[in-house]
């Protein structure tokens, strides 16, 4: 999606800059076009996320999704969908 800047795991690094990911590059280079699908794919890491990070889920969860196009409601429902609301 935005080259050069993937998660590393278990840490959740970004492997381009090394700030916890989604990185600010990332988040700012995000075309408006990538976004539905971006989204599809950054809950699926933000459950492998919440597995190999020692974070509340709710923490990992805002990390992961309040910075794309989702409202608070979507983001929560998301949260509750996952058990961890």
């Amino acid at each position: 999606m935005v080259s050069g800047h993937l998660p590393r795991r278990p840490s959740w690094a970004c492997r381009g800059c090394a700030e916890p990911w989604p990185c600010p590059a990332y988040r700012r280079r995000l075309r408006p076009a990538q976004q539905p699908l971006a989204v599809v794919v950054l809950t699926t890491q933000a459950v492998d996320a919440i597995r190999d990070l020692a974070e509340p889920p709710e923490r990992v969860l805002r990390r992961f999704l309040w910075f794309t196009p989702l409202t608070e409601a979507d983001c929560l429902a998301v949260l509750r969908s996952t058990g961890h609301a």
